[in-house]
């Protein structure tokens, strides 16, 4: 039984509405729990093949994009799917509030630095998306300049691609959310802006 990618698929130009995007993943198993740990630990061990392949060549590159809420399970996502990879190829950068730092560059500045190099996996934890909505939320720069960001950020992606040949973005949904008015409020809030982020962006 393979995943339908197609679903997952998001075409230029189209209108992505998060509050209708299914937050199960499950046609890879059927949603049966210990199928869905075989295929996964099936997936590990080709992933595990195929990053030695990428290691020991030093040809292609490989970027992968994960932008989710708080609480919806990033962190153990990469955990869970990288745990049998040699950590010599594989690195993670995280991404939330800018340092002081990174606010006395260009924007983009942070993000471009940890692309990776030949022979590399390099796995976002949160993403250049944040430059578009943590900067928004939290008020960090003009509505003129983040407004003006999202042209940018479409720039910089044609550069990835041609640079990487392809990446692969990954919208990690929340599956189980734990009680409390405060983080629903605030997984409120985040999905409000993301959706507003994601309207701009295509």
């Amino acid at each position: 039984m393979g995943t339908n990618f197609e679903r997952y698929r998001v075409k230029a130009g189209t209108k992505v509405d998060l509050r209708k995007e299914p937050t199960r993943g499950d046609d890879a198993y059927g949603g049966d729990k210990d199928a869905g740990y075989a295929r996964l630990d099936a997936l590990r061990d080709e992933i595990a093949e195929l990053q030695d392949r990428l290691y020991a060549e030093e040809k292609h590159k490989v970027l992968i994009v994960l932008q989710a809420m708080d609480t919806a399970g990033k962190d153990s996502t990469i955990r869970d799917v990288f745990k049998e990879t040699n950590p010599q190829g594989v690195r993670v950068a995280s991404f939330g509030r800018p340092t002081d730092e990174e606010l006395a560059h260009d924007y983009l500045w942070r993000v471009h630095k940890y692309t990776p190099a030949a022979g590399h996996i390099r796995v976002f934890n949160r993403s250049h998306y944040e430059d578009v909505l943590v900067v928004r939320v939290n008020e960090l720069v003009p509505e003129g300049r983040w407004k003006r960001r999202y042209g940018h950020i479409r720039d910089f992606e044609r550069l990835l691609r041609a640079a990487l040949r392809s990446t692969v973005p990954c919208r990690r949904p929340v599956l189980a959310r734990p009680s409390g008015a405060t983080l629903a409020v605030k997984e409120g809030q985040e999905k409000g802006e993301a959706q507003g982020a994601l309207e701009q962006l295509h």
